[in-house]
């Protein structure tokens, strides 16, 4: 018999306790996915949306929401989180065959661009940038990267790997808070974020 489903005396066949878990699961992950889509184009029209706004674009109730995400803060820290995921793989395999300065460039021109096309979501989230990026993005996922250009010979700083990956974390954070400048210049900030990234090999050895 499937191991999904149960016959009883009666002939009949009952759903499996199995089935039904199944079941929820599949419907959690499906309104999970559906708050998040709701949530990224309720606060790009309007980036103080409120979790009813949010539950109303979805077709879900209040109560719902609040059941996957406990607050609107914990609703935002999985929408860097989900957005990170997907695009941070993408931006290391990008950059990874490319020089350390080259590398540093894309990763300043897509740092950048990404927060600017979400920088309604930013501005609601400023105040918490750097939790949401730790939340967002476990680690340095740069540190493998860094430790492999050193063992290739194509730098070798006198700092350690963790702390230039340490280093890259909290400048692209520290440039993508100033996009919650209303004269924040996006340019700018790229070439500014790229020169300074791009120099963090680039140290002189310390001699006490």
């Amino acid at each position: 018999m499937h191991p999904s489903v149960s016959l009883v005396d009666d002939g009949v066949i009952y759903p499996h306790p199995m089935s039904t878990r199944g079941s929820a699961r599949a419907d959690g992950r499906r309104n999970r996915e559906a708050i998040l889509k709701a949530a990224a184009e309720a606060m790009l029209d309007n980036p103080q949306a409120s979790i009813a706004e949010v539950a109303e674009r979805a077709g879900l109730t209040r109560a719902t929401v609040y059941r996957h995400y406990a607050d609107r803060d914990a609703l935002l820290q999985a929408m860097a989180r989900t957005t990170a995921m997907h695009l941070v793989p993408t931006i290391l395999d990008e950059m990874r065959p490319l020089p350390w300065r080259e590398a540093m460039e894309v990763l300043a021109a897509r740092a950048i661009s990404l927060s600017a096309a979400y920088r309604d979501v930013i501005l609601s989230i400023a105040p918490h940038l750097e939790q949401a990026a730790r939340v967002a993005v476990h680690d340095e996922p740069i540190l493998a990267d860094i430790t492999a250009r050193r063992l290739s010979g194509e730098f070798d700083p006198p700092c350690s790997d963790a702390w230039i990956a340490l280093c890259v974390r909290t400048l692209c954070l520290a440039a993508i808070g100033q996009l919650t400048e209303p004269e924040g210049d996006q340019a700018q900030l790229t070439r500014e974020l790229a020169i300074t990234l791009g120099g963090l090999v680039d140290q002189p050895r310390f001699t006490p």
